[in-house]
C-alpha cells in the first residue's frame, strides 16, 4: 500500500470548491490570547464567505 500525506494543498479554487459544498464550518479567531473555535452556517458569495453574528457575541467583537 502507497502511503499518502494526511493533508493535501489545495489549489485556491479547490478551496471555494469545498467551502461551497459545506453550509456549516467552524471558524478559528484569537481574543486576547485565547484561541476560540465556533460552528458557523456560512454561504459563499463570489469570492466571500457569508456568514451572520449576534450584537453581544465574542465573534461580533472581532469585526473592524
Amino acid at each position: 500500500m502507497e502511503q499518502t500525506d494526511a493533508v493535501v494543498p489545495l489549489t485556491d479554487a479547490e478551496a471555494w470548491d469545498v467551502l461551497r459544498a459545506q453550509a456549516l464550518g467552524r471558524l478559528a479567531y484569537q481574543i486576547a490570547g485565547d484561541v476560540w473555535i465556533v460552528p458557523v452556517n456560512h454561504v459563499v458569495d463570489r469570492d466571500t464567505v457569508v456568514f451572520r453574528t449576534a450584537e453581544g457575541s465574542k465573534l461580533f467583537g472581532t469585526a473592524v
